[in-house]
């Protein structure tokens, strides 16, 4: 396996199909499962995870025989992996045993996801302000690539790429409030046409393209 060095910068990607990429190069993680396994770690990147958490996690109510046997044989992989890449000190990134189970040391912001949440609470201080506020939200938005986690099976993953589809359209339509406040109304239609027409019950997107479409002179089409 290749190892990287700290002048790789290092990505975690989860708003979209997982991926790892050092600088320009993209990490194979391997197995479908192995992948599940470590998007299950991410979510909770700093606290230990419990096999029996990680199992269900990634095999539903229907684990493998042996399933803390298959589960170590790919943690041991994934540990493997992390051993090769560095953080921007150098650090290499880990996969630590801890009486509570298990948990990787990668710093929050080398993840997408917590990159994300990062960003909108960054635009939810008070003394932003607006052109600010619509900066934060636009680098968060510019995060997603897709659906997240996109190509992981199982309930769990159904309901975490639920509840992150829910926070992409809360985080949109902050932004395309905020849009409309500084007078912008051709990137909130750009954004919001498609996603109407992807998310048709969600009326608050309809008003606001409507919004944007009566400010921008185009009652007709609004």
């Amino acid at each position: 396996m290749s190892t990287f060095t700290h002048a790789d910068r290092v990505q975690f990607r989860l708003l979209g199909p997982l991926e790892v990429w050092a600088g320009d190069r993209l990490v194979d993680i391997g197995a479908p499962k192995r992948r599940a396994i470590l998007a299950a770690l991410l979510f909770d990147v700093g606290s230990a995870v419990t096999p029996e958490t990680l199992i269900d996690r990634v095999w539903d109510q229907r684990p493998p025989a042996k399933a803390r046997d298959v589960l170590y044989a790919h943690l041991s992989r994934l540990r493997h992996i992390l051993s090769g890449l560095a953080d921007t000190s150098g650090h290499p990134m880990t996969l630590d045993r801890r009486s509570g189970g298990y948990a990787i040391r990668v710093d929050p912001e080398f993840i997408d996801l917590h990159q994300c949440r990062s960003l909108v609470e960054q635009a939810r201080r008070p003394e932003l302000t607006a052109t600010d506020r619509v900066t934060a939200l636009r680098e968060a938005l510019a995060l997603w690539r897709g659906d997240p986690l996109a190509g992981l099976p199982g309930e769990w993953m159904a309901r975490k790429r639920e509840g992150l589809r829910r926070q992409r359209l809360d985080i949109v339509l902050v932004w395309a409030r905020t849009e409309l406040d500084l007078g912008r109304q051709e990137p909130v239609i750009e954004v919001l046409y498609p996603l109407v027409a992807e998310h048709p019950t969600v009326e608050p997107l309809l008003a606001l393209l409507m919004t944007a479409l009566h400010a921008a002179g185009r009652g007709a089409d609004a």
